[in-house]
């Protein structure tokens, strides 16, 4: 199957497209109710062999140094 990999905004599509050619990359909107209904409707007619939910988080919070990395603390399902 073919691998997923959602992002919120069009400048880390383009990003992960240059690194990834070969992964879909689909945009899902900021925030968790617009990343909700994307993710939903995606997947009620796709079945990706892996989902890969990538962004810049901190790196649009300027307390954060660049290179640093966010982990989810939980996975919601």
């Amino acid at each position: 199957g073919e691998r997923l990999v959602l992002v919120a905004l069009d400048r880390e599509r383009r990003a992960v497209e240059s690194a990834r050619p070969d992964w879909a990359v689909q945009v899902t909107g900021m925030g968790p109710a617009a990343a909700e209904r994307r993710t939903e409707a995606l997947l009620s007619t796709a079945r990706p062999s892996a989902l890969l939910v990538a962004g810049l988080a901190g790196g649009l919070d300027p307390k954060l140094p660049g290179g640093t990395v966010v982990a989810a603390a939980r996975v919601l399902t």
